[in-house]
């Protein structure tokens, strides 16, 4: 009985300490200043954060809205893509919540910065825009679409957060609003127009 009280009061030592660890972390942590929003886009830190997002919003869109046209393209079904768009979409959701809960998790306890989860979302993005490019069976589509969709998802709760560390909060919804341009840009210049071109240069090379 004795071993157990001793054990329970090494294990609440344990919590306190690790407990007393973070507070402690949290409480050295130099608050970064509120930078304008005019000051913020002439930042090179920020012009690689819009063009991070950018690639990634290209990758995740591109994929998606052109899915039908792959399926098919690799001897799959019409109508085929449905099933990974459903995979897409609740990968995408989980990439929220979990990049999301785990970046804030370990900021606090550890102090592992947010960019470090931002480019484990980069690498995923990448490994599943090189399976593609591999060409991919229709077989591992069901993997690409999970692997795409969740760090597609993982950089739309990463991305916000990083800006808000970086430049505070006083201009945070202008800066967002300007990050938004990166998901436009990325569905009209490569989901649609790029994309387009690429598989009209394609059609015509096969009916030649």
């Amino acid at each position: 009985l004795d071993g157990g009280v001793a054990e329970e009061e090494q294990a609440t030592g344990r919590e306190e300490g690790q407990g007393d660890d973070t507070a402690q972390r949290d409480k050295d942590a130099v608050p970064l200043e509120d930078v304008p929003l005019g000051k913020a886009l002439c930042q090179l830190s920020f012009a690689v954060l819009f063009l991070q997002f950018l690639s990634a919003c290209a990758s995740g869109l591109t994929y998606l809205n052109n899915l039908a046209a792959l399926v098919t393209s690799i001897g799959g079904p019409v109508g085929g893509q449905v099933v990974f768009v459903s995979l897409f979409s609740i990968a995408n959701a989980c990439g929220r919540l979990l990049f999301g809960h785990v970046s804030e998790h370990y900021l606090h306890t550890m102090g592992v910065p947010r960019t470090a989860f931002l480019a484990l979302a980069a690498v995923l993005s990448l490994s599943g825009s090189a399976a593609l490019a591999a060409g991919a069976p229709l077989s591992s589509l069901y993997a690409v679409s999970l692997l795409m969709g969740f760090a597609f998802g993982g950089h739309w709760s990463v991305v916000p957060a990083v800006a808000s560390d970086l430049y505070g909060l006083s201009s945070f919804a202008a800066l967002y609003a300007v990050l938004q341009l990166a998901s436009a840009l990325a569905a009209f210049v490569f989901a649609s127009w790029l994309a387009g071109h690429f598989a009209a240069a394609a059609a015509a090379a096969a009916a030649a």
